[in-house]
């Protein structure tokens, strides 16, 4: 790939000549002058940015739209919203891509961040103060009104989506599973979900399980976290008129992408404007692995895990997979963060034996996990999608029905297992390590998935889809 500024594209290929006409898809019908659209597109992108993950895979779909708008003849100014205390999760991201920060009048902070982590993970509404979910609605809205953007991509961003369709601006989202009301009745569960885990349900037969699920399905959608009602309240206070005021219709938009392997929606129904364009994660980058992480997962070594749990995962599960995987006589290293779970906490379990490591630096996940023979993640679509790109089988947690779903996924194909989250005990983690080290198939199974997932481009689909709906709409 050749270089280019990631914020903005300025050039156009160099074959379209003074004097030359462009076909509709940007193609030079005679030699001549360059002729390039005259005015950039301006694009706003709004992505959580204390999440990994949704940081991480706005940035891929950010520099992937400008890299194509010259074979587009066109400009770009890509900016991203800023509006959380940007001493708080992966802002800085933003900057090392070469991207610049939209200001706005909202900053919301450390305290409330942690708050709509706690009602993801509860599967609850993200805001609960009528004044402050209000307040939140207007600042967005005058932001997207006034802010002179052509287009509004977000991903799960629900506040933006409400604004973009106040004010009619074009907009596209970018989620990790269909927001369709339908799809998560039918789709979304596909076990037992772990809020209705427990000593009875875990020893049920596969199909009482699945039966389970389906009827759970069909009541996920009844849960403060679909319905969303202080957030819907304030965007009807505002001027929005939905047929469906919850959570899915706050994504929707007229064009959805679905980061995601389309093996996974094989017979699934869903309404026109959705598309699957495939796993959409953090890119290589030029980095090195830690020579100590090296001389643990040296070639030829046996029984080696990588424990990664990603920014959403929380502190029990991180000390729970620890107690086992650095006592058990495997090789580990794990990867924590300072914020989720301190090293001193790991380090209080006794010392690190000989042939594992621990580190709370950034990591390279990408170039560590196909060291492994088995990767303990947490249901991310970012850290699942890495083990996936691997070939690389896992044993997974989930936080929420989100996660939970991208673990039975994988699951189903054979390539991993998911510990019920009320059951995450070092006894029940070290069995699923160990049946997933001894069982060949499952790293068959990976590897398929892995062969499956490397012949889609999902930075092209995506970016198809996101010019035509440009040149659709005329802007």
């Amino acid at each position: 790939m050749h270089e280019r500024p990631l914020g903005i594209c300025l050039t156009a290929p160099r074959c379209k000549r003074r004097g030359a006409q462009l076909g509709p898809n940007g193609d030079s019908t005679k030699p001549g002058r360059l002729l390039v659209t005259s005015r950039p597109l301006r694009v706003l992108f709004s992505v959580p940015t204390f999440n990994a993950g949704e940081t991480t895979r706005g940035l891929e779909l950010a520099k992937a739209l400008a890299a194509g708008a010259p074979d587009r003849a066109r400009e770009t100014e890509i900016r991203f919203l800023s509006s959380y205390d940007e001493s708080v999760g992966f802002s800085r991201l933003v900057a090392q891509a070469g991207f610049k920060m939209e200001p706005s009048e909202l900053q919301i902070s450390r305290e409330e961040i942690e708050k709509f982590l706690a009602a993801d993970h509860k599967s609850d509404e993200f805001v609960t103060d009528p004044q402050f979910a209000q307040h939140v609605t207007d600042c967005i809205l005058r932001k997207v009104r006034d802010g002179g953007f052509d287009l509004i991509i977000h991903g799960f961003s629900p506040v933006v989506g409400i604004a973009a369709k106040i004010t009619g601006k074009p907009a596209i989202s970018f989620t990790p599973f269909p927001t369709d009301l339908g799809w998560v009745r039918s789709h979304m569960l596909k076990d037992v979900p772990d809020a209705l885990e427990n000593a009875v349900t875990i020893r049920l037969p596969r199909a009482l399980r699945k039966a389970l699920a389906k009827l759970a399905g069909k009541k996920l959608t009844e849960r403060t976290f679909f319905t969303q009602p202080t957030l819907s309240q304030a965007a009807r206070n505002a001027g929005w008129q939905p047929d469906d005021p919850g959570l899915c219709g706050m994504l929707a938009q007229q064009r959805q992408l679905i980061c995601d392997l389309p093996d996974f929606y094989e017979g699934h129904a869903l309404p026109a404007g959705f598309h699957i364009v495939g796993p959409l994660f953090a890119s290589p980058q030029a980095s090195q692995v830690d020579p100590e992480i090296e001389k643990v997962f040296a070639p030829g070594a046996t029984n080696k895990v990588f424990v990664v749990m990603g920014s959403s995962a929380e502190k029990p599960y991180i000390l729970e997979a620890a107690k086992t995987l650095l006592t058990g006589g495997f090789r580990t290293v794990l990867v924590t963060s300072p914020e989720t779970c301190p090293m001193e906490e790991l380090k209080a379990l006794g010392p690190v034996p000989e042939g594992s490591y621990i580190t709370d630096r950034f990591v390279p996940s990408h170039l560590i996990t196909p060291m492994a023979d088995v990767t303990v993640i947490h249901g991310g679509q970012g850290t699942v999608q890495t083990a996936i790109s691997s070939g690389v089988p896992l044993v997974g947690v989930a936080m929420q029905p989100e996660q939970q779903g991208n673990l039975d996924n994988v699951a189903a194909c054979g390539a991993g297992m998911r510990v019920p989250r009320n059951f995450w005990e070092a006894v029940r983690i070290g069995k699923a390590v160990r049946t997933v080290l001894d069982d060949p198939s499952f790293r068959a199974n990976a590897n398929r998935l892995r062969v499956s997932a490397a012949r889609i481009d999902a930075r092209a689909r995506a970016t198809e889809v996101i010019w035509d709906y440009v040149a659709a709409q005329g802007i």
